[in-house]
């Protein structure tokens, strides 16, 4: 990220205007200081980290591993297909199903939550839980829930 800026100001200078603030020069200096001292800080910052805590800079999850833990456990927002916020663990976990591929999904703890909160979504439906996002919802996570419910009819008829 940082090299970035030298190729900036080397374009910046040879294909803007040719009414510079600063002479390239002087901008040469400023972005050579400014890259070595963020540099020195950085190392300076990673250095004083103890030996116990530096793994946690550079653990890897798998996305499917962040959906499992994160996006299920602490996630309480999320926005659906028509740009709605939605808030509560209900709405993130419901919304996961259909905007990430099922590959990389908790299916096992979705398909838990889909039998015991459809029928009552059915009875008392969330802003979100419209047609659409009954027919998107992947089959294979319904297999726990009532199939009368599955397809998508008016709510309360």
């Amino acid at each position: 990220m940082l090299a970035v800026n030298f190729l900036i100001i080397f374009l910046s200078y040879r294909f803007g205007d040719n009414e510079n603030l600063i002479d390239e020069y002087y901008m040469w200096l400023i972005i050579l200081f400014t890259t070595i001292l963020c540099l020195t800080s950085g190392f300076t910052f990673y250095h004083y980290i103890p030996n116990s805590h530096k793994n946690t800079f550079n653990k890897h999850y798998t996305w499917k591993q962040h959906l499992t833990t994160y996006y299920w456990d602490e996630l309480t927002f999320e926005i659906d297909s028509y740009h709605r916020e939605h808030h509560g663990q209900d709405a993130v976990r419901a919304l996961m199903s259909v905007k990430y591929s099922i590959h990389y999904l908790p299916k096992e703890k979705l398909i838990d939550f889909f039998e015991n909160r459809w029928a009552v979504w059915c009875d008392d439906p969330p802003e979100w839980f419209d047609d659409e996002f009954r027919e998107r919802v992947p089959r294979e996570l319904l297999v726990k829930v009532d199939e009368s419910i599955w397809v998508a009819k008016t709510i309360g008829a």
